[in-house]
């Protein structure tokens, strides 16, 4: 009896960029299997349209309309089967197996998969703690889409989620510099967003990070990464107290009643 061969896939990958110069070349050569290959760019000076230009990807400009609405613009250019999500500051791990030909196994069952994400931070790739999660980045067309949120932003899928055998290698904030800066960035964003209503004291502010730090170096094994996962998990630990002080500070009434002198 003759196998029924199943016909082949197609795989498009989206990306959105502002200024991503020193990885976008390693992103687009990750993906170069891909059938489409779509790259929204908010207006870069740094040279990242000029290496783009130099492929065999589509650049289309887009004025910037927030992390959600910007990938989400960027996914309906693209007319693949299915979609692949990527910044222009990731890449896939060239030691994977091969994409199409596993994806291609598995579209009977899911409408979506996780893929592993690591982080490099201090020059070290990190497998453990806050430094590597499983984000929902690639999914049948029609079937994932991306929600409301102004951070953190995620891919709501339309039935199952499977969790594929790949990897992100993330390159966003390498540095301490860098990572601090993106931590101010994020939580007065995460600020903006907060609806919650219940009064921050001292349980929130100091043992909710305290708690966070001991999950991270224990539970999730960051001390396994030595010293760049120790000092990670530190800045993510204070992220979690400044964003937890600044919903305090955004409850209390202002005072302008100022005292004078010393009483």
């Amino acid at each position: 009896m003759t196998q029924t061969k199943r016909p082949s896939l197609t795989v498009g990958v989206a990306i959105v960029t502002l200024n991503e110069s020193r990885t976008i070349r390693k992103t687009l050569e990750s993906i170069s299997w891909a059938d489409e290959i779509v790259v929204v760019d908010s207006g870069s000076t740094d040279g990242t349209q000029d290496i783009v230009k130099s492929t065999q990807a589509k650049l289309l400009h887009q004025t910037w309309m927030g992390y959600a609405k910007q990938k989400q613009f960027a996914i309906d250019q693209l007319t693949t089967d299915w979609i692949l999500v990527l910044d222009g500051d990731e890449w896939l791990d060239q030691s994977t197996l091969d994409f199409k030909e596993w994806l291609n196994q598995k579209t009977e069952l899911f409408m979506g998969f996780r893929l592993h994400r690591a982080q490099i931070f201090l020059n070290r790739l990190l497998r453990h703690g806050r430094g590597i999660d499983t984000p929902i980045r690639l999914f049948k067309k029609g079937k994932g889409h991306f929600n409301n949120a102004s951070i953190h932003e995620e891919i709501l899928i339309q039935g199952a989620c499977g969790e594929a055998p790949f990897w992100i290698i993330h390159l966003s904030a390498p540095s301490i510099h860098e990572r601090l800066q993106t931590i101010f960035r994020d939580v007065e964003a995460a600020l903006k967003e907060n609806k919650s209503q219940i009064p921050y004291g001292l349980r929130k502010i100091v043992f909710m990070p305290i708690s966070y730090f001991l999950i991270q170096i224990f539970k999730r094994s960051a001390w396994k990464d030595g010293i760049p996962g120790l000092i990670f998990s530190l800045l993510s630990t204070f992220e979690q107290f400044l964003l937890c002080a600044r919903i305090y500070e955004s409850q209390q009434t202002p005072d302008k009643s100022y005292p004078t002198r010393l009483t």
